[in-house]
């Protein structure tokens, strides 16, 4: 636990960018993120889609991050698995595309200073976010193979391509 902390203040560390990031949900560290590097369209500007896996079930769950306008908000929207050869961006717009529909997301810096803006490829990794509905939309939002997620921040816990290797997309498994 001591070095998860201490992994979480060298966040936002000169040159760690969001697709090398790393993060863990702190009190529930078995819940992972990362961001990888996609073609996310016209539609979608941030050019990355965040991979959450959760241990306990083997599930992994994927989010793409867009701006709510003028508000300064940020969301997560659920897709697809995106690293499937045949697979795009769902139009703006569509909501049949997006299978847990849209969350909250909330970024900071390693002094719990609030950034405004959602994850870009390129851009410095945050220190932290918090997903305040993630939860909610692993476990209410879908009706078989249920999850859930803590209501607490995700830290950075490793950054650079010598971090844990690149889970395939993978859907729910039957059961």
């Amino acid at each position: 636990m001591l070095t998860l902390l201490l992994n979480a203040t060298l966040a936002g560390a000169p040159g760690c960018t969001v697709e090398d990031a790393v993060y863990a949900l702190r009190s529930d560290t078995p819940v992972t993120a990362r961001f990888h590097a996609v073609d996310t369209g016209p539609d979608w500007l941030a050019g990355v889609v965040m991979q959450i896996d959760v241990a306990a079930s083997g599930r992994t769950y994927w989010w793409l991050p867009f701006g709510g306008g003028s508000s300064g908000v940020s969301y997560l929207a659920s897709v697809s698995a995106p690293l499937s050869a045949d697979w795009s961006p769902p139009r703006a717009g569509d909501a049949d595309a997006r299978p847990l529909g849209d969350i909250p997301y909330w970024a900071f810096d390693a002094d719990y200073m609030f950034q405004e803006g959602y994850p870009i490829r390129g851009a410095p990794a945050p220190a932290h976010f918090f997903l305040p509905e993630l939860g909610d939309a692993l476990w209410y939002r879908q009706m078989e193979n249920r999850d859930s997620a803590a209501r607490q921040f995700f830290d950075l816990v490793s950054c650079g391509p010598d971090g844990p290797q690149d889970n395939a997309p993978t859907e729910p498994p039957a059961e």
